[in-house]
């Protein structure tokens, strides 16, 4: 089922909102409500999508521009709490323990967070790398952009819901946006040196070799679990022929009219 993840679950939608709520920040300065609005319809798709708005309100207080922060403040609260009463009143009370309450679970450790969180410097060692060197050039600049705080935030959200009971991966797909965005500063950077052929030649060999590390490291994955195959066929019969059966996805379960026995964080999904 997790194949399917990205199609199905709200992190998607939720990363395009919220990268929408930042262009229109940077695009649009006149309109920084319009850009609290987006923000809290990024919110009201996914609860752990509060990396732009922290990001937002720290980089306009950086900027002392407090008319905007209170403007961005008031339409990403204004967004929030009135559709998220809409939504509360039209599915009779139930919206909030579905959304909030039910992902009121345990925390793991930390060491499962950090696991969990080292596969974004591993597998996309390459723009993170970049995004690095973004940040040491706004640092030395003695600047900082909405990327940089926009990474370092998301970063930071990332970990910490990684902690929580069934995370995984998909919980760093914001950060990982965050690292393009700011390794493309870096790219920028490059591309307007005086040395532009030296250090763009150099990345290209470096992505070059990134693509063929990872397409090597993942080959397998894509050709087995990754891939998809017209041949395979439901195991309905062979799991009617069974008393107990123990599956990550449900649908064959009730579809063989066996019992389901849903775990905690399973519970909290329905």
């Amino acid at each position: 089922s997790d194949q399917w993840g990205f199609a199905v679950r709200p992190d998607l939608p939720t990363l395009a909102l919220t990268l929408t709520s930042a262009l229109t920040l940077l695009r649009h300065p006149n309109r920084p409500w319009l850009a609290g609005a987006v923000a809290g319809l990024a919110l009201l798709t996914k609860l752990t999508a509060i990396a732009l708005p922290v990001a937002g309100f720290l980089w306009l207080a950086a900027h002392r521009r407090w008319r905007d922060l209170v403007l961005f403040c008031s339409g990403a609260a204004g967004v929030t709490v009135a559709l998220g009463s809409a939504t509360q009143l039209f599915s009779g009370g139930q919206a909030f323990s579905h959304t909030v309450l039910a992902q009121m679970l345990p925390l793991l450790t930390v060491e499962h967070a950090f696991e969990a969180f080292s596969s974004l410097p591993r597998l996309a060692w390459f723009p993170f790398l970049a995004a690095l060197i973004g940040l040491v050039i706004q640092v030395r600049q003695r600047r900082a952009n909405l990327s940089a705080v926009f990474w370092l935030v998301s970063l930071g959200v990332g970990l910490y819901t990684l902690r929580g009971l069934g995370s995984n991966v998909n919980y760093l797909i914001e950060g990982a946006a965050a690292t393009c965005w700011l390794a493309a500063t870096a790219l920028e950077a490059a591309w307007r040196s005086r040395k532009r052929e030296l250090i763009t030649g150099s990345f290209a060999v470096l992505t070059l070799a990134g693509m063929l590390i990872w397409g090597a490291q993942t080959l397998s994955y894509w050709q087995r679990e990754g891939g998809v195959r017209t041949d395979r066929q439901l195991p309905i019969a062979e799991i009617s022929a069974v008393n107990q059966v123990l599956a990550e996805e449900p649908t064959m379960v009730l579809l063989a009219g066996k019992p389901l026995v849903v775990s905690e964080i399973g519970r909290a999904h329905v």
